[in-house]
């Protein structure tokens, strides 16, 4: 006896059913997603944390170089492997360390690298573990753009002095005083010589000009 189609239709609904209520990983874990954690030439800020879990491996891979005698791992007794290769660090955690304990790691680049260490904070979590971080050592800035910038910024700082200096300075017969351009005999000018341009049309025409300019202290004014 073959089955109805109504019973076929049934078995086909309840076997996706079945597979779609599968986990995706096994025991039922989601996939980790990779962190990636960026050093400064210039030293680190805080101090990245980085998960683990007892029996599980995470991997720090680093793409330069590593001091194979310059990794410190606390309680390494507690860890059932700490492995240093090239340019990466390989940490398994026993179960004899607790959730929530909090290990400090460090780790030594080879010499010419910037920064020359990282420091971490390992967080033993029951849970869950990185599988692998990417440590990425952000290039250092050429010197010529150190020394360009630095140039810019002693610029800045000047414009920004003699701009105080001017929002300062007194305006009109007192700032005249002031600066010493005007005493008792008068205001202190410089003769410039030539006459403003004027047009063929104008109704007046100048026959002799001149004109006069405040000078430094020291220099009087002349009529010619």
């Amino acid at each position: 006896m073959r089955p109805s189609p109504a019973a076929l239709a049934l078995l086909l609904l309840l076997a996706s059913t079945s597979a779609a209520a599968q986990p995706a990983t096994p025991g039922g874990e989601a996939p980790e997603k990779l962190r990636a954690v960026v050093l400064s030439p210039a030293g680190q800020g805080a101090v990245p944390e980085v998960h683990i879990r007892p029996d599980h491996l995470t991997t720090l891979l680093f793409g330069v170089p590593l001091k194979l005698a310059g990794v410190e791992v606390e309680e390494r007794e507690r860890f059932s492997r700490v492995k240093v290769l090239e340019d990466a660090l390989q940490l398994v955690p026993s179960g004899a360390l607790g959730a929530g304990k909090r290990l400090r790691l460090k780790v030594r680049f080879v010499e010419g690298t910037r920064p020359e260490s990282a420091d971490f904070l390992l967080v033993v979590d029951a849970s869950r573990a990185e599988p692998q971080v990417n440590v990425e050592l952000r290039p250092p800035v050429p010197d010529a753009c150190w020394t360009q910038a630095e140039a810019e910024r002693v610029m800045a700082r000047q414009c920004q002095a003699e701009l105080a200096r001017v929002r300062q300075r007194p305006d009109g017969i007192t700032g005249l005083l002031a600066t010493g351009q005007l005493d008792e005999t008068g205001v202190t000018t410089r003769e410039a010589s030539g006459c403003a341009a004027t047009s063929p049309s104008a109704p007046v025409r100048p026959s002799r000009c001149g004109r006069r300019r405040a000078t430094a202290p020291g220099t009087r004014w002349r009529w010619t």
